[in-house]
């Protein structure tokens, strides 16, 4: 299946989330034959949605709780819940609650989860399946058995991960994904049903419908100096977490809260804090609660190294497919930035895609005053009128016709909307490991696929950055050309050296979570354990 993404202007697209259920068409007995028509589908309302977020240091622990009811006049046999979860983050608990019954899950084998979650929707029994898409490690599919008329279902999910550095800012920088857009290209069979296209999800108006809540615990002797948010009217506080006395005042501590009357949340909530000396080395350990002598490390720092600029090939690769509509203006200023700190002596191009290519030349030019205007006045043509989202071919391309005898940079400007991204990853590695090619990647706009996007950059030895609507970017774009201008680095080691009583490190004891009834949970994400 795939979709049409040269929409016209103003048209809507739904968010990849929600919680549906197929018609009965869709089952055999109680088998379930799906997935169903995309305009077939059924959706539970959304009442209610609460998210806490506990940031210590550069990692993060959030909570997200929805809840839904079915209000329809007999129980639902099938029912599916999708949801985005930011790229790099691992999900460490899963509960759903139906009625007055508790499921949580349990980490098994894919096949066996699968196996057991039939058997038990087979047999009458409630049960829930909680999958991360292969294809899309940022999107998450649960599967909820047997669910009551009359019934709520309230789905609490727990993750944890690593913050993400703004450049802007030079903060750190915490986002909850309202929404992963429908993506380009064949849809996995496992989440085509869950790709809303043209049906209204049902919210609520109850006020306070969505909780968000950030509260940060910054190391002793690191001050928090600011909290922002450029996507919200976030209330922020400077001093506590929503946990201490109102009179209380830690330099160190901080929240952000944003309440709405309404289910709907319009775009990605973006939280950047500003803390002091937060790019200093450090390193977190943590034991296991209950296996001796297993521990888990995390080491954040911030590479600083004096070394001269190279002057290669920089070729930027922009899409200008139709989920690029609205966002032009974006890639625009991205671009002219870009364009505009380019120094002399390097070589550069323009690659547009979309269901095709083109490039502004066809091999890259020198830097000069002309070659920069003839850049800028065809940026400022730029339109989403280049159909889908193919970006397999131009970074083939790319590739092929770079200056063998030149260092080559990619920089891909994307709202990284397709499914295939493996298949993308492994031309990208292949192309840094034989042809010493280096890929960095800019993500547009609210609700980017952060796993395509931050993809492209760890298979091409480059790093991310992230642009939305309203936000500065000038920084970002020259953080981004430093380091597509920096010299090519072939291998590197870091070693780490440590002691389980040595005071340089923060000892974190894992919280011990209460038995509940058994129901299996399979997702690729992991907490990595030495």
């Amino acid at each position: 299946m795939a979709y049409n993404v040269s929409s016209p202007p103003g048209f809507r697209r739904i968010p990849f989330c929600g919680c549906w259920y197929p018609p009965p068409q869709y089952y055999s007995g109680s088998k379930y034959i799906g997935p169903p028509h995309q305009n077939s589908k059924s959706y539970l309302p959304l009442e209610d949605m609460e998210a806490h977020t506990v940031i210590k240091d550069v990692s993060s622990r959030t909570v997200l709780t929805q809840t839904f009811l079915n209000n329809t006049a007999g129980p639902i046999k099938g029912l599916a819940y999708s949801f985005p979860l930011y790229d790099g983050v691992s999900v460490v608990s899963f509960t759903a609650t139906i009625g007055d019954i508790q499921i949580q899950g349990l980490v098994k084998e894919k096949q066996q989860a699968r196996r057991e979650y039939n058997d038990a929707v087979s047999k009458g029994s409630l049960a829930g399946l909680l999958e991360q898409v292969p294809e899309a490690s940022d999107v998450f599919v649960t599967s909820i058995g047997n669910v009551p008329a009359g019934a709520k279902v309230v789905v609490e999910v727990v993750y944890v991960g690593e913050l993400k550095h703004d450049a802007e800012s030079n903060g750190i920088r915490f986002t909850i994904p309202s929404s992963i857009a429908p993506r380009y290209g064949q849809t996995p069979g496992s989440v085509a049903g869950s790709l809303p296209l043209n049906t209204a999800l049902a919210s609520s108006k109850a006020a306070d419908a969505i909780r968000i809540t950030v509260d940060f615990q910054s190391p002793e002797g690191c001050i928090i100096q600011q909290i922002q948010s450029p996507s919200h009217p976030a209330a922020v506080t400077i001093g506590r977490t929503t946990d201490m006395p109102t009179t209380s005042f830690v330099p160190n501590r901080g929240s952000a809260t944003l309440l709405l009357g309404s289910t709907n949340l319009d775009k990605d909530f973006v939280i950047i804090a500003n803390v002091r000396d937060a790019d200093k080395p450090r390193a977190l350990l943590e034991t296991h609660a209950t296996i001796s002598n297993q521990r888990a490390l995390m080491a954040t720092l911030v590479p600083r190294f004096n070394i001269a600029p190279t002057y290669g090939e920089i070729v930027f690769i922009v899409d200008r497919s139709g989920s690029m509509d609205g966002k032009m203006q974006l890639v625009t200023r991205a671009l002219t930035i870009l364009l505009k700190s380019l120094p002399v002596g390097v070589k550069f191009n323009i690659c547009s895609f979309g269901s095709r290519h083109s490039f502004l030349w066809p091999r890259s030019k020198s830097y000069t005053d002309d070659n920069l205007n003839q850049a800028l006045k065809h940026i400022d043509t730029f339109q989403a009128d280049f159909g889908g989202t193919e970006l397999h071919d131009p970074v083939k391309v790319t590739i092929s016709q770079r200056f063998t005898d030149m260092l080559l940079d990619a920089i891909i400007l994307t709202d990284g909307q397709i499914w295939n991204q493996e298949s993308l990853f492994s031309i990208i590695r292949q192309a840094t490991e034989t042809h010493k090619c280096r890929f960095f990647s800019l993500g547009i706009g609210s609700g980017a696929s952060t796993a395509l996007v931050e993809g492209i950059a760890t298979a091409g030895n480059g790093f991310s950055q992230f642009v939305a609507e309203n936000e500065k970017m000038d920084r970002k774009m020259i953080r981004l050309l430093k380091g597509a201008l920096t010299p090519h680095i072939d291998d590197y080691t870091l070693e780490v050296k440590y002691k389980s009583d040595d005071d340089d490190f923060e000892m974190v004891t894992a919280e011990k979570a209460a038995p509940k009834a058994d129901v299996t949970l399979q997702t690729a994400s992991a907490m990595m354990v030495t």
